[in-house]
């Protein structure tokens, strides 16, 4: 099966600046793009299937990203960039899948899966969360004698980095025991992105005395918010013949690049964390259904660090620092989140 979609997408704003002070009172962002998709799907027995699969997709900045707000925090500013381009990227994916027989009898729902696979996606002008410092450029507009206008103050803002590629592998299976099942699956992903940054270093490495100067240097890391390894554990109840389906289920999201740094080696990084959802859901007659959801039960901790030796550590002078060979420089606790719905279909 092939084909080809055409997406146009138009963006547009107006604020409330004042235009004759500032800039950035409307804007306009007009783009299309050509999505063409092919994939080949090769039974091998009466429960093997091999499916191979290449598209070309695209993620759009949120229209909040590419507005000209900010947002002044305790210690930095939050900008948007209108000068954000989408990323694009070309997906390649070859699986097997393997399909038991439904578990018992015809009261439960559940069906034992197999699945293994390779991937490899190349992503042109990812856009990622990045620092700047004072005088980095926040905009392309020329401003206080400069060829661009500088942040003026420590800034997070959404940046097009240099070309990406992401490549790994995932297996998934689902096993049931009766009404009960357990489902695994987990993926390994290499992702690889090297950008020119700042560092600085004496004008003669071989002279202490000489002037310090900041020169370019490539540095290759994870694209940011890309983790290497994720998984996941659900344990399954499901009984069709009463309208029963529940599940329990906890995921982990390894440590990742939180927020990039023009400069060398000054990525914040984020921990690995876990975290445990729960759902029910229950049909009734006549087309209607009830759920419960609980996401996050146990209140997950976010952790972020700059990973360079920390010199306060044994001092104590700097609160909620952990290690001596890091500086913790955020902690955030997301609470739990529940939600409820009725659904009734006509039938």
């Amino acid at each position: 099966m092939a084909g080809v979609r055409y997406e146009h997408t138009t963006q547009e704003f107006v604020s409330a600046v004042d235009p004759t002070v500032s800039y950035g009172k409307e804007g306009s962002i007009r783009y299309a793009d050509l999505l063409p998709s092919a994939q080949l799907k090769y039974r091998l027995g009466s429960q093997q299937v091999l499916r191979a699969s290449w598209f070309r997709s695209l993620s759009r900045p949120a229209l909040y990203d590419v507005t000209f707000y900010s947002i002044q925090y305790e210690d930095y500013v939050e900008a948007g960039n209108p000068f954000l381009r989408r990323a694009r990227a070309d997906n390649a994916d070859l699986r097997w899948e393997w399909y038991g027989g439904s578990s018992g009898s015809g009261s439960t729902s559940g069906q034992d899966v197999v699945q293994a696979g390779v991937f490899y996606k190349h992503i042109t002008d990812p856009y990622e969360r990045t620092l700047l410092n004072a005088g980095d450029e926040l905009y392309p507009i020329p401003q206080q004698g400069l060829a661009y206008t500088p942040a003026g103050e420590l800034t997070a803002q959404m940046r097009n980095s240099n070309d990406a590629n992401d490549y790994g592998t995932e297996i998934a299976a689902t096993k049931y025991f009766g009404r009960l099942g357990v489902q695994a699956q987990y993926t390994y992903t290499y992702s690889r992105i090297v950008q020119p940054t700042k560092y600085q270093t004496r004008a003669n490495p071989n002279d202490p005395t000489s002037d310090i100067v900041t020169v370019s240097r490539a540095e290759s890391r994870p694209l940011q918010g890309q983790s290497p390894h994720l998984a996941n554990l659900s344990v399954l109840y499901a009984d069709a013949r009463n309208g029963w389906n529940m599940r329990v289920g906890g995921i982990y999201t390894g440590r990742r690049v939180y927020s990039v740094s023009g400069w060398y080696g000054l990525d914040y990084w984020q921990r690995g964390y876990t975290v445990l959802d729960a759902s029910v859901e229950k049909t009734l007659a006549h087309g209607w259904r009830v759920c419960v959801k609980a996401n996050n039960l146990f209140n997950t901790h976010m952790t972020v660090d700059l990973l360079k030796p920390n010199a306060d550590f044994a001092t104590g002078l700097v609160p909620g620092q952990q290690r001596a060979d890091r500086f913790t420089v955020m902690e955030q606790t997301d609470r739990a989140a529940y939600f409820a719905g009725v659904q009734w279909s006509w039938r």
